[in-house]
């Protein structure tokens, strides 16, 4: 993806000056993320606030804060139509306008990233999580992040983490970093999922090239499955990034695991935010998911699908990928994001350890499968 950056200046019809060195290129080409300065830099050398033909460009650049922080991607300011027509569930379509640019993984947080947090902090993420297993989808103990019930590397995504859990992860590289990490909100996230185009109903075309959901792979283990026809290649989730981006970068915006948003859940549409901005009041008790799974119908792999799950609830088929403010970035209206607190490091969030939310009567979900 970095091989963009020679191609940026002739993109704009702008003199490359100074081109990157042929050693830095080497590195990036490696696959050496950019660090957020030189990001900045180029763009600014392009002289636009990350819109038209150039933000494509630039979303394909990504960078990291630190060495073993997620690799992370821009995602350009501009008004877009987000949701669907499908189900009033999944919100009617709306214009919302990001005035800002902001960042976003460039694929969920990994379980080496989320096991440097815990061993770092000895947080603890409970001892129980819901799990496929044996043809049943049922509360077991002795599963978590760390054991899902399904063999997995450092490289897969962290399942079995609730919405408490990503929420200490980002407080605790937030302080680590002096940069503001969060979850996304649902805007955010279906903005990056369509990367910039909006797409109205997704279709299932070239689905095992994108995404990781119940395929043909995940047939020859568990029998009686509804798949799809083709075959990505994994029966349960994927190592990140081994599927094919989207057109912004982004590895795995549907399939492999759903992914919380900030959002409090509402069922309809009417008096959400038209700013990008995640949606704090509703029903806080659950927290909004995004972009189906492993273990879900191709049906359900589609961008405007959420659903609302306890913000406690852990399950196999759940993960996440962090958002990042960028302070002092130029904004649509010609103005610049607020400088932010960067390096002065942020306070713990209120969120207890482990914490479980109880669950409700009739919990809102939408998918075909059931619940996560």
């Amino acid at each position: 993806m970095i091989w963009a950056l020679t191609a940026f200046a002739a993109f704009n019809g702008m003199a490359a000056d100074p081109p990157p060195s042929a050693e830095r290129l080497k590195e990036i080409r490696q696959g050496d993320p950019l660090t957020l300065e030189e990001l900045k830099e180029i763009s600014q050398r392009a002289g636009r606030s990350f819109q038209g033909a150039s933000s494509v460009v630039v979303t394909q650049l990504p960078f990291r804060d630190c060495p073993k922080c997620p690799e992370m991607l821009l995602v350009p300011a501009s008004s877009y139509r987000v949701g669907s027509r499908r189900d009033d569930d999944e919100g009617r379509p709306r214009e919302v306008t990001f005035r800002a640019p902001f960042a976003l993984g460039a694929h969920e947080v990994t379980v080496a990233e989320f096991g440097r947090f815990v061993d770092e902090t000895g947080y603890s993420a409970g001892s129980s999580c819901r799990t496929y297993e044996g043809g049943r989808q049922k509360e077991r103990t002795g599963r978590g992040w760390r054991n899902p019930g399904f063999g997995q590397s450092g490289e897969h995504p962290a399942a079995c983490v609730n919405w408490n859990d990503a929420q200490a992860y980002a407080a605790w590289l937030s302080r680590k970093t002096g940069e503001r990490y969060r979850l996304p909100s649902e805007s955010e996230w279906e903005h990056a999922a369509h990367a910039g185009k909006y797409l109205g109903e997704d279709g299932e075309s070239g689905q095992c090239r994108h995404a990781n959901s119940a395929d043909a792979s995940a047939a020859e283990r568990y029998s009686g499955l509804t798949v799809a026809s083709c075959r990505d290649g994994h029966v349960h989730t994927a190592p990140v990034g081994s599927l094919v981006a989207n057109s912004w970068g982004l590895h795995d915006m549907l399939g492999n695991v759903w992914e919380w948003t900030q959002d409090c859940w509402n069922g309809r549409s009417q008096g959400a935010p038209s700013d990008g901005s995640a949606w704090e009041s509703g029903n806080c008790a659950e927290r909004v998911l995004r972009g189906g799974s492993w273990l879900d119908l191709p049906s359900d792999l589609r961008a405007g699908l959420r659903i609302g799950i306890a913000s406690g609830d852990r399950s196999d088929s759940v993960g996440f990928r962090l958002a990042r403010a960028l302070p002092n970035w130029p904004t649509l209206d010609g103005g610049q994001t607020d400088a932010g607190r960067r390096r002065s490091g942020y306070p713990a969030l209120p969120v207890p350890a482990g914490a479980r939310s109880a669950p409700l009567e009739h919990p809102p979900l939408r998918t075909s499968r059931g619940r996560p």
